[in-house]
């Protein structure tokens, strides 16, 4: 398979994996063949990577400090750079994606009052990806985020005026409704959601699972706090 890999300094790196290894640098060794390369020497740092399929081809999303990069990655080898999104905030070493139907969340937590929620339509790919929404109007920054798709709702955590974790109806993708502002014991760095139940990561206090069915009243299922 086809690994994407990020770090805070070099790019863009595309791997093929044969088997299961480590990768302690970026070269030809370990059964790890590196098939492509990008930087761009005007950018200071990269901070996040996030791959998607759309109408049958492959495309990398990688975050830099000035905005989102989208590459088609479907032959590896000669992948190509197919769409920049200039961030709301242009010195952001912060950043969080995830797709949904289509379109391609982006947030930041970087630039207070500044950066925004931002949504790119993708069916256009690999032409353009047009921004269709990009307001500071739900919130500014977020930590994270990430789309239970079977119930079609984006929650998000860390940033501004978050009690911990703020969930949002995607039933209109482009418009999206808060349903819920979750108060939990400190700020939630991370969080996966699978069916309404999601895993959080509150920092120090450890790993919470909680059911979201009752989105207004999420029910705490168990905890890993030592």
């Amino acid at each position: 398979g086809i690994v994407l890999i990020s770090d805070m300094q070099n790019g863009l790196f595309v791997f093929d994996v044969s088997q299961a290894i480590v990768v302690e640098a970026v070269q030809d060794s370990l059964n790890v063949t590196l098939l492509y390369n990008w930087s761009d020497s005007t950018i200071f740092r990269y901070n996040e990577v996030w791959g998607l399929v759309q109408d049958g081809r492959e495309y990398a999303v990688i975050g830099s400090w000035v905005g989102t990069h989208i590459f088609d990655v479907t032959d590896p080898v000669n992948s190509t750079l197919v769409e920049y999104i200039p961030g709301a905030y242009n010195f952001s070493v912060w950043r969080d994606y995830h797709d949904y139907n289509g379109y391609l969340y982006m947030v930041s937590d970087e630039g207070p009052g500044v950066s925004t929620l931002q949504i790119a339509d993708l069916s256009f790919l690999p032409g353009s990806a047009p921004v269709v929404y990009d307001s500071n109007v739900l919130f500014s920054r977020s930590h994270n985020i990430f789309i239970d798709i079977i119930s079609a709702r984006l929650y998000t955590c860390g940033g501004d005026n978050n009690n911990g974790i703020r969930v949002f109806s995607l039933a209109d993708p482009v418009n999206p409704v808060e349903l819920v502002n979750f108060t939990t014991t400190e700020i939630t760095h991370d969080i996966y959601v699978r069916n309404d139940t999601a895993f959080v990561n509150n920092g120090n206090s450890g790993l919470f699972v909680y059911d979201f069915t009752n989105v207004t009243n999420p029910q705490l299922i168990g905890s890993l706090t030592s």
